[in-house]
């Protein structure tokens, strides 16, 4: 199981009920959770082929994907998270937790957008990369 926790944000699309500024948790199993390094780098290379790399820093990201769900209110929340998201702001994934047993907190931000894919007809599953803060 995995706990998405984030702050509500209006941008067209909460769920029914739900406040703007509010904090909400959605419980939903993930299929994938895998660690993606990434380096900030800068390579030259000299006219004599020499190369020279200056490493700014290796950012760490995860990717993530959802099982699929035909629950229409994990559906509608998933989309509301994501939305409020959208713009940098962040959020917190346990990626092995529960809501009334937490594990691994760890605050994230998206890195990119969101991917929503049907799968079969009613159902959706949910894929991402998110920055660790």
């Amino acid at each position: 199981m995995a706990v998405f926790t984030y702050t509500a944000v209006d941008r067209g699309d909460l769920v029914s009920g739900h406040s703007e500024g509010t904090e909400y948790s959605i419980e939903f199993p993930l299929a994938e959770w895998s660690p993606i390094k990434k380096k900030d780098e800068v390579v030259t290379r000299s006219l004599s082929g020499v190369k020279r790399t200056v490493l700014h820093g290796i950012a760490k990201k995860y990717s993530f994907k959802t099982v699929s769900t035909d629950d229409q209110s994990i559906i509608d929340g998933m989309e509301e998270m994501f939305d409020s998201v959208s713009a940098g702001e962040v959020f917190t994934i346990d990626p092995y937790g529960y809501l009334l047993n937490p594990d691994n907190v760890i605050s994230v931000s998206m890195d990119g957008n969101h991917r929503s894919q049907r799968v079969e007809k009613t159902e959706f599953s949910f894929s991402g990369k998110v920055d660790v803060e």
